[in-house]
């Protein structure tokens, strides 16, 4: 996925590959426990209302619930959402 390639990318550079690789673990974790409680995110935005948000420190995680557990749309940095959109 794109964004944890951006995500990790920056880490790395910023704190180094320690940080990187505990960040990336602990959004991988999150994904996992999104998985396990799939409405535990609360509605993202009425343009999109079948789309959930679960904030994990400064990154929002963007999901979809779907047939099989759930479907990650997007990991956007808090920063990065639109400002209609509460945060």
């Amino acid at each position: 996925m794109a964004d944890l390639r951006e995500i990790g990318t920056f880490t790395l550079e910023k704190w180094g590959i320690q940080q990187a690789e505990m960040y990336l673990d602990e959004i991988d974790d999150t994904c996992v426990f999104i998985a396990k409680n799939l409405r535990v995110g609360r509605v993202y935005d009425p343009s999109h209302p079948t789309w959930r948000r679960f904030e994990h420190k400064s990154h929002v995680i963007l999901y979809s619930q779907n047939r099989s557990g759930v479907t990650i749309q997007l990991i956007l940095h808090k920063s990065r959402l639109l400002p209609s959109t509460p945060r």
